[in-house]
């Protein structure tokens, strides 16, 4: 059976054409470095190097097993890891459930930083609606939500919370639409003119402003609303994820006479406070505070 130890003195003498700094890389011996190449190369019954003074020369069959073992390696020491990390207790899977009100950098750096600690679990953002959300958390403790604050609703009595704070949101509309050269904007005319409304805000409704037009299209997320605002429509956003299509010109805030302020939504996570709950779990819980201060007002 090849092991891990043949592959890694393969790969590193390949790479750095000598025994001698390939055992200084592994930390190991010259003669242990040797050997494990010469029991590989009887194993595959294949010569993989040429020894030419004190350089070692790949033959043609080492640098085409070479990408292949680089592969091998990779899969071995991820599957050692994950090995490693589920004696430890650690979850192999954390589904994370959200609405168009999330933050898209909110959800870049959480999943950056929960990699970087726990490179060997698995995360999945899911885009759905507030109801569904806490039914998946409800059945599943390795599962999390954020999602908009629902006034007059409450989570259910075995689901925790936690107050992330405020998304500021505005009014926004394309740059040649027929609502920016008007200098007052009332309620009849914003009724008369489509609204663009991603999926998950159109099923919650944010504090009785999500459906507010006559006609209004259902779009899969903010960033498609924004590409279709160039052509027709206006829509109700978040300030933190359209700044390079107000940057660009391509949309632009407008006014209404009747929201004298932007509109502020309050986002709250959701979560199950299971005793035996796992360390990336506690982990993610842990940053909160953190990303509320970085991501909200």
């Amino acid at each position: 059976m090849i092991s891990i130890e043949q592959i890694n003195a393969f790969i590193s003498v390949y790479e750095l054409q000598g025994y001698s700094i390939a055992a200084k890389s592994l930390g190991k011996g010259r003669t242990t470095v040797r050997e494990l190449v010469m029991t590989l190369e009887e194993r595959l019954d294949i010569l993989l190097f040429q020894v030419e003074g004190r350089k070692v020369k790949a033959t043609i069959s080492a640098d085409k097993l070479y990408p292949h073992a680089r592969l091998l390696q990779a899969q071995l020491m991820s599957f050692s890891g994950l090995t490693k990390s589920l004696h430890e207790g650690e979850e192999s899977h954390i589904s994370v459930h959200y609405d168009a009100t999330l933050p898209a950098d909110f959800m870049v750096n959480l999943t950056a930083i929960l990699h970087k600690k726990f490179p060997y679990m698995q995360l999945s953002w899911i885009e759905n609606s507030w109801q569904n959300a806490l039914d998946c958390i409800i059945k599943n403790e390795n599962q999390i939500a954020f999602l908009t604050n629902k006034k007059g609703d409450s989570a259910a009595p075995v689901i925790d919370t936690y107050f992330l704070g405020w998304n500021d949101f505005g009014v926004f509309a394309g740059k040649n639409s027929p609502l920016q050269g008007l200098k007052s904007i009332s309620k009849l005319e914003f009724r008369n003119i489509v609204q663009l409304i991603p999926k998950s805000m159109l099923e919650e409704g944010l504090n009785g402003y999500t459906r507010f037009a006559n006609n209004y299209i259902a779009v899969n997320n903010n960033d498609e609303v924004c590409r279709l605002l160039a052509q027709l429509g206006w829509a109700i956003l978040p300030h933190c994820d359209i700044k390079q299509y107000v940057k660009r010109g391509d949309i632009k805030q407008i006014y209404p006479d009747f929201m004298l302020n932007d509109l502020k939504v309050s986002m709250v996570a959701y979560y199950c406070p299971d005793i035996t709950r796992g360390p990336a779990m506690t982990y993610l819980l842990s940053l909160l505070p953190q990303l509320s201060k970085q991501y909200f007002t």
